[in-house]
């Protein structure tokens, strides 16, 4: 039985290791996001009911999930097929860290909104996000130039079953995440706009606020005519009394 050496990825690619760098770090900064909000400090909405472009967001979030997921099982039924599991490109772990990082952040983003806390307003959630988009857009330069640098006709690095629409998949899976991440973001943005206090909230609030201010200040006087017509009687009564 003859034994078939398969060379390493790092041999074959040069562009492996800052590949699977790169696809590694893009949802392990979701995950990173994700944790803080355990440690971040209530901010409460002006509006008591979630904000409806949140709906949307999570969405999103859920599709960019799928496509981790979908990138972890190519690398699954590729390994299946050819029958070896081929090291150094970090999917498996990309896979997890995107998926458990987007949905507990839908998870807790949801959960938080409805106990009236702001979250999708949050700097890290927004820069977290953007930078996921912007390491997965270097994922698919990195795959251009790794497939630039091959030999005229060499489309894959082996010939076994299934090599070339893996790595077909493996370009295109992270291209179109990038392209979820532009309305993502964009949605983001825009979540303080429509989501935000009002003019007409914040004028509401402020002239509550005089009114309150109003009713403590002819209280206040009230009880201070009451226990002024309270003195007057006492003393009107010890008068009498001494007289």
């Amino acid at each position: 039985m003859e034994r078939h050496v398969l060379p390493t990825v790092a041999d074959e690619n040069p562009f492996a290791v800052p590949l699977a760098i790169v696809r590694v770090c893009s949802p392990a900064v979701i995950c990173l996001a994700t944790v803080s909000l355990f440690f971040s400090l209530p901010e409460r909405l002006a509006a008591s009911e979630p904000c409806p472009i949140g709906s949307t967001v999570t969405i999103l979030l859920l599709r960019v999930a799928f496509t981790f997921l979908l990138e972890g099982l190519i690398e699954i039924v590729f390994a299946i097929v050819s029958g070896v599991w081929q090291p150094c490109v970090g999917c498996e772990s990309a896979a997890l860290l995107g998926i458990a990082g987007c949905l507990a952040l839908c998870v807790v983003g949801r959960q938080k909104e409805k106990d009236g806390e702001e979250v999708w307003t949050l700097s890290r959630v927004r820069c977290a996000l953007s930078f996921a988009a912007i390491l997965d857009l270097t994922q698919v330069l990195l795959w251009v130039l790794s497939i630039n640098e091959r030999e005229v006709g060499d489309i894959c690095h082996d010939n076994r079953r299934g090599a070339c629409m893996s790595e077909s998949l493996h370009l295109w899976v992270p291209a179109v995440r990038v392209m979820m991440f532009g309305p993502l973001l964009v949605l983001l943005s825009l979540v303080h706009i429509s989501c935000g206090p009002t003019e007409d909230q914040l004028g509401g609030e402020s002239g509550e606020r005089e009114r309150l201010l109003e009713d403590a200040h002819s209280c206040t006087a009230d009880m201070r005519m009451r226990g002024c017509k309270l003195n007057l009687v006492i003393f009107c009564y010890v008068s009498n009394e001494g007289g």
